[in-house]
């Protein structure tokens, strides 16, 4: 989980060969009101 405007973003991403670009699957800022305070665990509904 990465900090950016000091908000948790959770960022996936592949890279396959070390002389090609990185590439970007997915990128969201998750709900901190669903998430343990860690943001590893949903909380209960």
């Amino acid at each position: 989980m990465e900090k950016l405007d000091g908000k948790s973003m959770d960022i996936v991403s592949i890279s396959v060969e070390t002389d090609r670009p990185t590439v970007l699957i997915t990128a969201y800022r998750p709900d901190e009101d669903k998430w343990s305070e860690d943001f590893r665990r949903r909380k209960d509904a």
